[in-house]
């Protein structure tokens, strides 16, 4: 059985004991208010900041999905330049035979005549004969 003095000791601890708990909880319940307030606002910070960081993103997918369509569509201009090149190439080609075959037409009164006819919707399989045929009936 513990003595007087010991009893007395572990009577003083747990006094003692407890007083540092009631301590720890009246601090406590006087922090709680700020600290839950600067928790929310940390909270509201940390929010902010990642909407900002998903914008930021956001925009910068939509910079590089324009920078893709821009190179799509100067690669199909380029290539639309490159067959109408081979194309007026071809139509070049067919004006010089007409004006070859056709006595006093330019080569380009046959391209002019040329693209006034495919404009209206005309469409030759044999385009230098239908050109040589159509520059010497036009009157």
């Amino acid at each position: 059985m513990p003595t007087q003095e010991e009893l007395r000791r572990a009577m003083a601890a747990r006094a003692e004991r407890k007083e540092l708990e009631e301590a720890r909880v009246a601090h406590d319940t006087k922090v709680r208010g700020t600290w839950i307030e600067s928790y929310r606002e940390e909270k509201k910070t940390l929010r902010r900041k990642e909407s900002l960081r998903r914008a930021a993103d956001k925009a910068k997918r939509e910079r590089e999905n324009e920078a893709a369509r821009q190179l799509d569509r100067s690669r199909a201009a380029q290539a639309e330049r490159m067959r109408a090149d081979r194309e007026n190439a071809e139509r070049r080609t067919i004006a010089n035979e007409v004006a070859q075959r056709v006595p006093h037409v330019t080569a380009e009164e046959v391209l002019r005549e040329m693209a006034r006819l495919r404009a209206k919707g005309r469409t030759a399989s044999n385009w230098t004969a239908y050109m040589t045929w159509w520059m010497r009936n036009r009157a």
